[in-house]
């Protein structure tokens, strides 16, 4: 029965142990179990606070002795943590195969609320000789033997399977409910045979999972963890020293109150069970209570930060709560001054609403179905883009992809240069004769050569840019950096202006050789004028030959020099892959990229080819401005520079590659376009829960109503379970797969006594002397019985 008064619903979760042994089991366990005794009670009590257990049950084999449970029971009204000590007992069960017989050790709790005493009848059930069990079947109980003792008993039971290894596994354990065999251990799953399967070994919960999956019992194979002590001093371990398997121990969490009816509930749902304690979003924009005066009477009902549930008669007033606890947003003036109008007639009002900022969303009766019209005529890709991550910034890709295709055009200049030196060669005859010697004539040569400004200028801008880039890194993820990093960046950033300083300063110098030189030619050729207007013809010939042969000589060693400066440029750099940003969001993947995968040679020479004719070539080796010209598609008649040409039309084409693009992945496919003309109820609910839309309260009213039974039972009711993983749901349903199968945390009951309003809440499994949760959904939701009645069958063995 009972331990303390519970509360109507389930605040934080239950952990739980239900495997612990004491000296009734020395039977079979010997000394081992010697101090586990009713007077030694505190040494296992003092541990179970501890360890801060709240259920608890000491399950024996095949024995049950009374004295000890009632000694445990009795210190849960002085406990911190211990709440619920309920009797069990590990039953030896021999079950019968095709060919032999398997023994199976069943975990069997029995529901003692009916009497304070009620327990007292499972020793005096278990059949005895010489202080023994008397078994039927070797060391064992037969199966009919064992439903014999439980229906001597009368209590309703949940049973749990003890196994030591995994199912599937191909070392199985003596009395593990898998060595029974594959073909019986599936039986045991296909009728629900036992309402859980027990482990110990934390490592084996990655291979129950996986067996879960792999044999699609998701649901029938529900997994806790007990530990099988013997030794109450050492507890949770299983003997005086700790094991590997004590080591990884992990107590399992149930989401129920702590009561006989919680744990039935809770152990035919798999989504209440597991080994951390996190069943509920943590959202701080939570309800904690709604707060009403009914009549004269200020109350208020607790609500769950997981799924609320209102139920009651049509137009009994709950459509009016809702919007009443909205301060009625979005309600027309006529609707408002009517459920006003009945809520005060009723003696209701709301004390407060729900605080700004804290409500998400509210759909109500009609809101959904006007929500489906309004996305299949064009909205439904503004909702869906509220669930996409940050888009992905393509200017650190641009950069990079535009450095490495400047080197080829840095590499194609150089060609140019050369095919234009090559050009400036000309013909020269040599004369028969010497021209005619003459006295004091001179030869101007204007041939002056000035360095290349350009690799200086190229290499500035690649250090200012990487420097902008290691800035905006440093910045961007300054919340990450670790001691030293400051410091180290600081001397990067100063290295990097040293280097930019001093070809800056040779870039400069060159500039001021350049306009030395201009001023030295200008003077040249008006001396070179003035001279030769003076000089004999004589003097004017030899001049002018030894000019040509000083200029055809400074010809060549450009073109020299230029062929040295070639190079044959191909595309060969570290790609740069282009990491997209995703949101899972139920079966769905938002997805946030670029037009390309990653920065690559091959991208960066398809692009090129692009931008020229099917059978030209862009060869650094031997390119001219007029080939390039000649080979750019459609080359502008109006642009001289055709490496600008070039640039202009590669930014372009890389832009293009470059543009954010969206994804939306459903079991492999992109279905975003698909998505985008319109989507129905069960997409709708998959996206309410996704948490980056915010936090906040999510109300609805009726959202079976828009939706098949068949969907609301294979997806939609998964959805809920998802979205009340990420915030607080409070809804209105008529159909009870809303409030049985999904298991909600509260249900809150409107009825009418009168002309007065009864508002009763709970959790499923919360009674009292005034109501049974379970009986008003019976009652009052059609269906609810059926449903009810199924789910709940499983314990109800006794009869």
């Amino acid at each position: 029965m009972d331990m303390a008064p519970t509360k109507k619903i389930v605040q934080k979760p239950v952990k739980v142990d239900f495997h612990i042994h004491s000296a009734a089991s020395a039977h079979k366990d010997g000394q081992k179990v010697k101090d586990g005794t009713a007077e030694n009670i505190n040494v296992l009590f003092n541990k179970l606070e501890e360890n801060e257990v709240n259920m608890a049950a000491i399950t024996d084999h095949d024995a049950f002795d009374y004295d000890i449970y009632d000694a445990l029971r009795a210190k849960v009204k002085n406990a911190c943590s211990l709440q619920q000590v309920l009797p069990g007992v590990e039953f030896t069960v021999s079950f019968k195969t095709s060919n032999t017989s398997k023994t199976v050790h069943v975990v069997t709790l029995f529901d003692d609320s009916c009497a304070y005493d009620a327990a007292k009848r499972i020793s005096d059930a278990i059949p005895l000789k010489n202080d023994k069990p008397d078994y039927d079947s070797g060391n064992a109980f037969s199966e009919d033997a064992y439903w014999n003792i439980i229906r001597t008993i009368g209590l309703d039971i949940v049973t749990i399977a003890h196994q030591k290894t995994s199912p599937g596994s191909t070392q199985t354990r003596k009395n593990d409910a898998n060595s029974a065999g594959e073909e019986l251990y599936n039986e045991f799953l296909f009728i629900d045979y036992f309402e859980a399967y027990e482990y110990k070994n934390r490592r084996n919960e990655l291979f129950n999972k996986s067996y879960a999956y792999s044999h699609d019992q998701q649901e029938r194979l529900r997994f806790i963890t007990g530990s099988d002590c013997h030794v109450w001093s050492a507890y949770p371990c299983y003997g005086s020293h700790p094991s590997p398997a004590d080591r990884d121990f992990a107590h399992t969490y149930l989401k129920c109150l702590p009561t006989f009816k919680g744990l039935a509930m809770a152990v035919t749902d798999v989504s209440r069970i597991k080994t951390i304690p996190s069943f509920f979003s943590g959202s701080t924009t939570v309800l904690d209570t709604i707060e009403l005066t009914l009549g004269a009477e200020d109350i208020e009902i607790p609500l769950s930060p997981g799924i609320n549930a209102i139920i009651g008669d049509n137009s009994i007033g709950k459509s009016s709560l809702l919007n009443a606890l909205n301060n009625y947003e979005g309600v027309g003036q006529y609707t408002r001054k009517g459920q006003e109008r009945y809520l005060s007639a009723m003696g209701l009002s709301v004390r407060a609403t729900i605080p700004e900022g804290y409500l998400l969303q509210f759909d109500g009766q009609e809101a959904i179905r006007k929500s489906f019209e309004g996305l299949n005529v064009g909205k439904a890709k503004k909702q869906l883009d509220r669930h996409f991550p940050t888009p992905i910034e393509p200017a650190p890709f641009k950069h990079y992809a535009m450095g490495q295709f400047n080197r080829f055009l840095q590499a194609l200049q150089r060609s140019c240069e050369y095919q234009d030196a090559l050009s400036s060669l000309h013909d020269y005859g040599i004369p028969r004769k010497r021209p005619l010697e003459a006295p004091e004539s001179l030869t101007f040569d204007k041939g002056i050569h000035v360095a290349d400004a350009t690799p200086h200028s190229c290499l500035i801008d690649e250090v200012a840019a990487s420097r902008v880039k290691l800035f905006d890194a440093a910045n961007f993820y300054k919340e990450a950096l670790i001691e030293g990093d400051e410091k180290d960046f600081a001397l990067i950033f100063a290295a990097l202006d040293r280097i930019r300083m001093r070809h800056q300063k040779a870039v400069d110098g060159i500039h001021l050789e350049k306009q030395v030189a201009n001023k030295v030619k200008e003077a040249v050729a008006y001396r070179e004028k003035d001279q030769s207007q003076v000089i004999t013809d004589a003097q004017k010939a030899l001049a002018q030959h030894q000019h040509s042969i000083g200029r055809i000589g400074a010809a060549i060693a450009e073109a020299v020099l230029k062929e040295q400066q070639l190079q044959n440029h191909t595309f060969d750099f570290k790609p740069m892959r282009i990491v997209p940003e995703s949101n899972p969001v139920g079966n769905l993947k938002f997805v946030c990229k670029l037009g390309i995968e990653a920065i690559t040679p091959d991208l960066l020479s398809s692009l090129i080819g692009g931008l020229i004719g099917k059978r030209k070539t862009l060869d650094t080796l031997t390119a001219s401005y007029d080939s390039i010209k000649d080979a750019i598609n459609s080359y502008p008649s109006d642009e001289e520079n055709p490496l600008a040409v070039l640039s202009s039309r590669f930014k372009t084409a890389l832009d293009a590659k470059l543009m954010p693009k969206k994804s939306i992945i459903r079991e492999g496919d992109d279905v975003y376009d698909e998505l985008s003309q319109g989507y129905n109820a069960q997409m709708y609910f998959t996206l309410m829960a996704d948490r980056g839309i915010g936090e906040g309260i999510y109300m609805v009213d009726q959202p079976e109503d828009q939706i098949s039974q068949k969907a609301i039972r294979e997806s939609v009711l998964n959805e809920f379970r998802n979205i009340a993983g990420s915030r607080q749901v409070i809804l209105i349903t008529h159909n009870p797969q809303f409030i049985v199968n999904l298991d909600v945390d509260n249900v809150i009951f409107i009825s009418r006594e009168g002309d007065t309003l009864l508002i009763r809440s709970g959790a499923l499994e919360y009674s009292c002397d005034e109501y049974n949760v379970l009986d008003i959904v019976a009652e009052n939701i059609e269906g609810g019985l059926d449903t009810i009645q199924r789910r709940m069958k499983r314990y109800d063995k006794a009869n």
